[in-house]
């Protein structure tokens, strides 16, 4: 009998098997939309595209300095001069987030055109700005920030282009949004798995009897 009670805790305990909600919920964090024409290397839009407002025009590029981190384009965090970037998120309330995005200086510049300024809910998360330094620090560097809180059923993403306000800016491409509540596994699922080991528990108990 005390075996029988043993096997049924370790069963239950072993049931649950925690899966993490990590969708990401930025619209075109790739900066894939609009399909630029890859011949041109870079095309000037906006002040919209899908998922994205900008306080000025937005320039996606298409390989034209190096690969991009993710897929085929990436954004240029200016035109004329520095952009912000903005995406309001459906958050959860009752729900942590990580937010990852890879940021790159541009080769042909110096450092004091290349920074980064992001804000979550209107609060800056960088106390200083990040700084990308092309000569020593080539190519994509990934970024994350972990536990944040939302503001409520919807939480304001925004990056700005820092430092230097010309028409040189640093890149940024891959930005994602996820939650870090852990999803439980459907009922049905639970129910298939616990009938399942309880009955070769059972089988295993009378051939030990």
């Amino acid at each position: 009998m005390k075996t029988s009670k043993c096997l049924l805790i370790i069963i239950l305990m072993l049931c649950y098997v925690p899966v993490y909600a990590n969708t990401n919920i930025v619209i075109n964090g790739g900066f894939e939309s609009p399909d630029i024409n890859s011949g041109l290397g870079y095309r000037i839009l906006g002040p919209d595209i899908i998922g994205w407002t900008s306080n000025d025009l937005i320039e996606i590029q298409d390989y034209t300095m190096f690969t991009p981190y993710d897929g085929s384009q990436y954004m240029e965090l200016a035109v004329y001069s520095n952009v912000t970037i903005s995406q309001s998120l459906a958050t959860n309330p009752n729900e942590l987030y990580t937010l990852s995005f890879a940021f790159a200086g541009r080769p042909d510049t110096s450092v004091l055109t290349n920074g980064l300024n992001v804000f979550w809910g209107g609060a800056q998360l960088n106390p200083f700005t990040i700084i990308a330094n092309p000569e020593t620090e080539p190519g994509w560097t990934v970024y994350s920030y972990y536990d944040l809180i939302p503001t409520g059923s919807a939480t304001l993403l925004q990056f700005q282009g820092g430092m230097a306000s010309d028409q040189f800016g640093s890149y940024i491409d891959g930005v994602s949004v996820t939650s870090n509540a852990i999803a439980p596994e459907p009922i049905s699922s639970i129910l298939f798995v616990t009938g399942g080991t309880l009955l070769a528990g059972r089988r295993f108990i009378r051939r030990q009897a």
